[in-house]
């Protein structure tokens, strides 16, 4: 391998010209074409004389033949042929090598300034200075220009304002009234079902005074005696908590009794009976009336 004296690169010994930058290695021998061998004349033989023609005229006519031909000239050599130039070589590029590619040159740095936005030059009136029209001025100090917003914009923000809080003061008005709605149905079957212990508790106290009035004391009664008087509810004894439709009694003495019956939404009414006269009394559940809180005796 040598390298070329034009491109430095490495070539092989064989090679004259450098096909990649088309420098000549190594002197060449000038190709001389061969000069063309003189041409040797050829020495044409006479032509023999033609015989004479006889023609029909001869016999019949008296034509007489005209002389003989003489013989043909010899031809002229031809000129030697003139050697051709020799063509100039010319360099042979391998496709295969690499191609030497000028770099391109580096581009400009940018500088900060060139990333910031360009603001439009200010109109000016004239003199040099900026006019009074209300344009911003260019400069570290320009003021940005507020953004205008569509009238339309504003009445239709207004509107949906002013709708939102008439919405919410209706509410705020109503809204008692809503719930007084939605608890009506409610209350109404509590009163119902208050109403209904109510009159089982006073069925039960008219069975108990009709057995006082008989027994003249309360001591033997029992749910057995006041089945035995009233059969349309169910009498239980003082330790079982009793279920709606059903009535617990207690015989505090001979004097004194306590009915406790339940209602459907899991409240108890309990009922206080002495010979005086009859009075409400809290129980909490389960409907007892040995949970009953006794009047003056604190249970």
């Amino acid at each position: 391998m040598i390298r070329c004296p034009g491109c430095s690169y490495l070539v092989p010994q064989t090679w004259d010209t450098c096909r990649r930058c088309g420098t000549l290695i190594r002197a060449q021998a000038p190709v001389v074409a061969a000069a063309a061998p003189a041409p040797v004349p050829v020495a044409v033989p006479a032509r023999p004389p033609l015989p004479p023609l006889r023609h029909a005229g001869s016999v019949s006519g008296g034509i007489t033949p005209g002389p003989p031909m003489g013989a043909a000239p010899p031809l002229a050599p031809l000129p030697p042929p003139t050697p051709a130039a020799a063509a100039p070589s010319r360099p042979v590029l391998d496709e295969f090598l690499p191609v030497s590619v000028e770099p391109e040159a580096p581009a400009r740095a940018r500088d900060t300034e060139d990333l910031l936005p360009v603001a439009p030059p200010a109109p000016t009136n004239g003199k040099g200075k900026a006019g009074t029209n209300g344009a911003a001025r260019v400069g570290p100090r320009a003021k940005a220009e507020r953004p205008r917003i569509d009238s339309k914009l504003l009445l239709l923000g207004g509107g949906v304002l002013a709708l939102i809080v008439i919405v919410v003061g209706v509410w705020m008005v109503t809204k008692d009234d809503v719930k007084k709605m939605q608890q009506a149905p409610v209350d109404a079957v509590h009163q119902a079902e208050e109403i209904a212990g109510q009159s089982r508790l006073n069925t039960a106290a008219t069975a108990a005074a009709a057995v006082y009035a008989d027994q003249g004391s309360f001591a033997n009664v029992t749910p057995q005696v006041l089945r035995a008087t009233e059969p349309s509810i169910v009498w239980l004894p003082a330790a079982q908590a009793a279920a709606p439709g059903q009535v617990s009694v207690r015989v505090v003495d001979g004097d004194t009794l306590v009915l406790v019956t339940a209602l459907p939404n899991r409240s108890c009414q309990g009922m206080y009976q002495a010979r005086g006269g009859t009075m409400q009394i809290q129980v909490t559940a389960p409907c007892s009336a040995a949970r009953a809180q006794l009047p003056n005796a604190g249970g």
